[in-house]
Parts: C-alpha cells; structure tokens; sequence
C-alpha cells in the first residue's frame, strides 16, 4: 500500500513554505501515527498540523526551515551528499524500528525529502493514514522506495557517484534491499582513501597525530587497533568493516573512528552492545559524533581501549 493508491481520496496542495493533505473520507485518518510524528525519537520528520476544511480533516506540514534535496542536489558534493544519505538510511532504520509508523506513507522522493542547508539532517513527510480493509499492506514498501530513490539518483546526477559507490550500485541493481546493509555500504564508503574521499587529511598543524592506536585494556589476549588518517569502521563484518573484531557481542559494523577538521572522531553505528569513552555510565548516542583524544579509553562492547597516537598509516 503506497499514497498513490489513495489519488482520488486525498487532495495534495503546495503553498508558499507548506504542504498539505486534505483528506476526503473521515476515516482515513490515523491518530496514533499523527501522535507519533512530534515526538519521533531523534528528529527526522516535519510536524503535522491537524486543521479542518469543511468538515474534511487537513494535514499541513510547516517548511520553511527547510528546502528539497531535488532543489540542491546539482550543486552539492559528493561528501555532502553521502553525508545526508547516510541520514537518510539512518532515518529509515529507525521508522522501521518504530512500530507505530506505516512506511508505506512515508514520502520518498526527491521532492519530498528535505534538509536544512545548515545542518546534515534529512527531513521526511509522513502522511499518518489508516489501514483501509481494500488494501495489502506491503511490509517491505520502505524498503523498495528507498531502493528505487537511489538507483533513480545514480542514473540522474552519476557525477556524484564515483567509484567508492560501486558496491552500493552493484547491491542495488542484484534487486536486494536490505535498509542495515545499504547502511553499511555508505558508511564503508566514507572511509575510503582521500582521493576519492575527503574525510580526514593526511596530515595538518593541529598537532592532532595522523593516526591512533587503539590498545586493549585487560584481557587474556593483546589486541591493537591501528586507525589510519581516513579513518575506519570497526565490526565482526569483514566486507562491511575495515578493522574487525572477531566477537559475537560486537556489531557487524560497530563504531566508526574517523579524522576532520583535524580531530579525531568517534560514533556508535547503532550498535547492539554500544560503545563509550572514559567511565562514563552513558553509552553514546547512536550517529552522534564525540572527539577523542590520546589517552582517553574507549568501550567497544566489552573490550576496553587505550587511545595512543599512531605513527603514520
């Protein structure tokens, strides 16, 4: 089930900073998922403001914070963008993840996903409509719309999708959509050498060193991590991961420790069994970054870390 199926039931209408719904039959409205949308762990979608034209129920989404991907995407960067897909497939993790949001409804194009031209976080319209006993639900309809947008975008602006995209185009194409695993792809993307990738430098007058050496703490076994100038995702999954750690409680793709601006960068990819710096009680919060330093330690799962300067890739 998709917005589409509901063409000659609801009126779409764009106004000068809004867009809104006006919903033809009564009962197409669902509450629950109107009470969701404000309170959307995270951020990620527009408010929705519930009027009544009429005597028909009208959804009105405020945008003047914010402007189409379709209206900058020719002027962005390649980094900018893998910057706001990764929010993008961030986004969607965690709709999936809700239970009370109804991906069909989710609109996914590139004239109806928004970013705010200061900040990296995408912005989406969630249509809160009910189940009609005409129609199929479609467990994996998120899924194959964000699979359609991308390839869509590949074919559109190729320019900004150069060679470190190439396992993603190839996933893409084999018809698989699995939204962790894109996720993945992105992410590993964003490590790739400066050449094709300008997340970190090489070297600068920070005096931040151009790499770190991860050291374990405790342990009947010795374990170095060796983090290079662009940086790395550390896992248990080798073709997703570029430093593994071989354990059930670590995540496929755990954490990502990465250089910009010449500090050095540390986020939690949604792991299981988190990740920390220092004694904190407070794992870190999903996709937020945290600077770390030489002598700070940090938690991966259940293995502790000394962070040293490294000598060079």
């Amino acid at each position: 089930m998709s917005l589409e199926q509901y063409e000659n039931i609801i009126v779409r209408t764009r106004g000068k900073g809004t867009i809104a719904f006006e919903l033809l039959e009564p009962d197409l409205f669902y509450m629950t998922g109107y009470k969701v949308i404000p309170g959307f762990t995270g951020g990620g979608l527009i408010p929705a403001y519930k009027t009544l034209l009429n005597g028909k129920t009208r959804l009105v989404y405020d945008l003047k914070d914010y402007v189409p991907l379709a209206s900058v995407i020719d002027t962005t960067d390649p980094e900018r963008l893998l910057t706001l897909l990764q929010s993008l497939l961030s986004l969607c993790e965690r709709i999936k993840e809700n239970g009370f949001i109804q991906g069909e409804h989710v609109c996914l194009d590139e004239d109806m996903i928004f970013v705010d031209e200061a900040d990296p976080q995408v912005w989406l319209v969630y249509v809160p409509l009910r189940q009609r006993d005409s129609m199929t639900m479609e467990p994996d309809s998120l899924e194959r719309k964000l699979v359609r947008l991308l390839s869509e975008m590949m074919a559109e602006h190729p320019s900004l999708f150069g060679r470190r995209m190439d396992p993603l185009r190839e996933y893409i194409n084999s018809g698989k959509n699995d939204i962790s695993y894109i996720s993945g792809l992105l992410l590993k993307a964003g490590t790739l050498p400066p050449e094709m990738n300008s997340y970190g430098s090489t070297s600068d007058n920070t005096g931040s060193p151009d790499s770190l050496i991860m050291e374990r703490v405790g342990g009947s076994q010795r374990l170095l991590l060796h983090i290079p100038s662009k940086g790395a995702i550390i896992g248990r999954n080798e073709e997703l991961s570029q430093i593994l750690i071989r354990d059930p409680s670590v995540s496929k793709t755990h954490c990502q420790i990465y250089k910009t601006g010449g500090k050095w960068m540390i986020r939690d990819l949604k792991s299981s069994n988190h990740t920390w710096i220092g004694e904190s009680p407070e794992w870190l919060e999903p996709y937020k970054e945290s600077e770390i330093h030489p002598g700070d330690k940090v938690r991966i799962s259940r293995f502790v870390f000394q962070v040293k300067a490294g000598t060079g890739d």
